[in-house]
């Protein structure tokens, strides 16, 4: 069903295994420009509402880090 958080579910998934996997390794300098997470929309609206809907959760992931004294990582979307 559409709009049910299948997409956004996936999108948790992959960024919670980045940061399990990553360690110190995202301030690298060769590693702050790499692309990580890949998505593919098969129309443009959609790919621009996951781009909406995944800013409100890196926030609080980035904000959560802060809290914690974590090493900041600079989580991005983009859209092309």
């Amino acid at each position: 069903p559409t709009g049910s958080g299948k997409t956004l579910a996936a999108f948790l998934y992959a960024l919670d295994r980045l940061f399990r996997e990553g360690g110190e390794d995202t301030r690298e300098p060769h590693k702050r420009k790499t692309s990580r997470i890949l998505y593919i929309s098969p129309i443009k609206a959609l790919g621009t509402d996951v781009q909406r809907n995944l800013q409100l959760p890196l926030k609080g992931i980035a904000d959560e880090r802060r809290r914690r004294g974590e090493t900041e990582v600079n989580l991005r979307v983009g859209i092309r």
